[in-house]
């Protein structure tokens, strides 16, 4: 991926907490013309402390050349610490919004992902964090 080719943007998706009746709800950047312009949004957003509280996780979507945006880095705030992870996933946009609109079971619609992987799409639970905190009939 070559990032400085001038035919490449970048947005910033966020999941935004809208209160119980609607969920989470995507909001989506201007496109941003490096990754840079996009870390300094992102750092501006979580500076806002009453609109990074609401925020529950960040996507950096990538567009190459005239072709679609594709997933390129998925942030998510663990269930169990409230820790930002990042992790990069082979996803698209259209199984992200499948995902959100409930559209299927998280297996069937990512059945390339590992379930560690499923597990952090829907909590932001990392394996390591699952390891610590959850106890399995094995311990």
């Amino acid at each position: 991926m070559a990032i400085t080719d001038p035919d490449h943007r970048f947005r910033l998706m966020m999941k935004v907490w809208a209160g119980n009746y609607k969920g989470e709800q995507p909001f989506y950047s201007a496109p941003q013309k490096n990754l840079l312009e996009v870390i300094q949004l992102v750092k501006q957003i979580q500076a806002n402390k009453a609109l990074d509280s609401q925020v529950r996780s960040y996507v950096i979507h990538e567009q190459i050349g005239k072709g679609e945006w594709e997933t390129v880095k998925i942030t998510r705030k663990s269930s169990i610490t409230g820790i930002e992870h990042t992790m990069d996933l082979p996803v698209t946009q259209e199984e992200l919004d499948r995902l959100h609109r409930g559209a299927g079971m998280i297996q069937h619609i990512f059945p390339h992902l590992s379930p560690e992987q499923r597990e952090f799409l829907l909590t932001g639970i990392t394996q390591d964090e699952w390891d610590e905190h959850i106890k399995t009939e094995e311990d």
